[in-house]
């Protein structure tokens, strides 16, 4: 019994350490603004870290910047590849110019994507099969970006979206998403 007990109490106190270490109740980083390359967020409800075996070694978050027709776009990419499966979130914004807030309510196709739009996508790819889940004008997305600094090329922020499945029945929620990288 008194074995239990001190089990009981160093697994408490263990957990207890660990979110002193991250306030964040859901286990997400901390929201930075330093181009720091984090980024994380919620999927129906469980976080989701792009971590080590991201999509873009070298960065758990990417960022990169284009111009497309005239308008500068920034796309933030937050991945992870885990044996053959792989996951990707897109967020691309157009045109950008300064911190602001994007209401996507645009329709999007995983096949030919518009240059002009605002979107957001998340693919998931197992061998021979992927899914796609978009914006749409029933699935809308907001992101706030807080920090676009073209000088030192940082561009941190937050999100929320519904997804919806390209071609099928299913969508996705994402809650508390945050970046912070460099482009």
């Amino acid at each position: 019994m008194k074995t239990c007990l001190l089990v009981g109490l160093t697994a408490a106190l263990l957990l207890a350490a660990c979110k002193k270490d991250n306030p964040d109740p859901d286990g997400l980083v901390v929201a930075t603004q330093e181009g720091k390359n984090t980024g994380d967020f919620l999927l129906n409800g469980s976080p989701y870290g792009p971590g080590r075996s991201s999509a873009y070694p070298g960065k758990a978050v990417s960022a990169f910047w284009s111009k497309i027709r005239g308008a500068r776009q920034v796309t933030i990419v937050l991945g992870r590849i885990y044996d053959k499966d792989q996951t990707v979130l897109n967020i691309v914004l157009t045109p950008i110019t300064r911190p602001s807030v994007f209401n996507i309510a645009d329709g999007v196709s995983p096949v030919i994507v518009s240059g002009n739009k605002s979107y957001i996508a998340y693919e998931i790819t197992h061998p021979g099969q992927a899914r796609y889940f978009l914006t749409s004008p029933t699935a809308l997305g907001r992101v706030e970006v807080t920090r676009y600094d073209t000088v030192a090329h940082v561009i941190s922020g937050t999100f929320v979206a519904k997804l919806r499945e390209y071609q099928g029945p299913d969508s996705l929620v994402i809650t508390k998403g945050r970046f912070d990288c460099t482009f």
